[in-house]
């Protein structure tokens, strides 16, 4: 392929934490990427949507960012940049966490949405404006991020990791077999 943004040849990029595995070979990224981060054409055809750079699940908790895809953009450099920042601790407060990605994850993408005060009205926002929030519904993740289920990015857990009872928090590994794809990522918590 031909060298992308960036000088690389990949258009996106998925990462995956030491303890998730793919389980099942019937789903692709490109199909996840088509039904998350698509739009349809004036012609009735699906396109990745350029304003798209980041996909990102959550489980019972909130944000996990255990699996992502980012695109190999600008803007998704750009994003990764502020995520991991520099390796000097000094530098980089996000470095003095044991779970350093997560807590920088969740202040580039949930900080910016829950930390601007509402307008008292909505005025008529300019196309240059950030994004702001007109009402707690609207107060989500950064706008060119978009949420895809646990089971098809996060991964489900061993039946061990989720069985207790009560527990809602994590969703349990599905191998509907015959019955429909399943699960396409399975995630061990713990095992790295």
């Amino acid at each position: 392929a031909a060298p992308g943004p960036g000088g690389s040849r990949y258009d996106w990029i998925l990462s995956m934490d030491c303890d998730s595995l793919f389980v099942n070979t019937g789903i692709t990224v490109d199909s996840v990427l088509y039904r998350f981060a698509a739009r349809e054409t004036p012609w009735g055809k699906l396109e990745l949507d350029p304003d798209v750079h980041f996909l990102i699940s959550e489980d019972g908790r909130g944000l996990a960012g255990g699996n992502w895809i980012v695109r190999n953009s600008a803007a998704g450099r750009e994003f990764l940049r502020g995520v991991y920042g520099a390796d000097d601790p000094a530098e980089n407060p996000y470095m003095r966490h044991d779970l350093r990605d997560q807590f920088s994850l969740l202040w580039h993408l949930v900080r910016p949405g829950v930390s601007v005060p509402l307008p008292p009205e909505a005025p008529a926002a300019s196309p240059d404006a950030p994004h702001q929030p007109r009402a707690w519904a609207d107060v989500g993740y950064l706008p060119g991020v978009r949420l895809v289920p646990q089971e098809l990015l996060l991964g489900a857990y061993p039946y061990v990791s989720c069985s207790q009872p009560g527990d809602q928090a994590h969703r349990c590994f599905q191998d509907s077999g015959a019955q429909g794809p399943g699960d396409f990522i399975v995630s061990v918590p713990l095992l790295g």
